[in-house]
């Protein structure tokens, strides 16, 4: 069981808002279990992405692009389950927000307040005036690894070519 919900969370889950979420109303574990582990070459790669990413984010994060929303981070809370967060703010080296999923580990709910180091960042993502989603490295890397039809759905909802 711990082994499926670290691959639920860390690979697909996203921002549980509707302005940050293009898996509103998914059931995320039916997606992830049994296509990735903890060594999987191109999830580590695509988390390698996304901290080589991080500082373009943060400088959206601190002046916008014009339509730009659905600012979220993802983080391991309690080391094994990575959890998106979401309504940030930045003070100094820590990122402010609610937990934006429903945690799987027993004493966190979504809507908890946290304060996250910016060193403890897995993924981001951020949609822009387009509708577009940049970030999401972690739910990209799972795109060969899917059964055609679900690809093609998380493609679309991604905005990814």
């Amino acid at each position: 069981m711990k082994g499926q919900a670290f691959l639920a969370a860390l690979v697909l889950s996203v921002p549980a808002c509707s302005d940050a979420d293009p898996f509103a109303g998914e059931n995320r574990e039916d997606i992830a279990p049994g296509l990735v582990n903890r060594h999987d070459p191109a999830m580590n790669v695509a988390l390698q992405q996304a901290r080589a990413g991080l500082p373009a984010f943060l400088q959206r994060l601190e002046n916008p692009p014009p339509g730009a929303s659905g600012f979220a981070i993802k983080y391991p809370l309690g080391g094994w389950e990575h959890v998106w967060v979401t309504g940030l703010t930045r003070e100094d080296e820590m990122i402010t927000g609610h937990l934006a999923n429903d945690p799987l580990q027993a004493g966190h709910a979504r809507g908890d307040r946290v304060r996250v180091p910016i060193s403890a960042i897995s993924d981001w993502a951020w949609r822009d005036g387009q509708g577009r989603w940049h970030g999401h490295h972690s739910a990209r890397a799972l795109l060969p690894k899917l059964p055609p039809a679900k690809a093609r759905e998380l493609r679309q909802r991604l905005g990814a070519d």
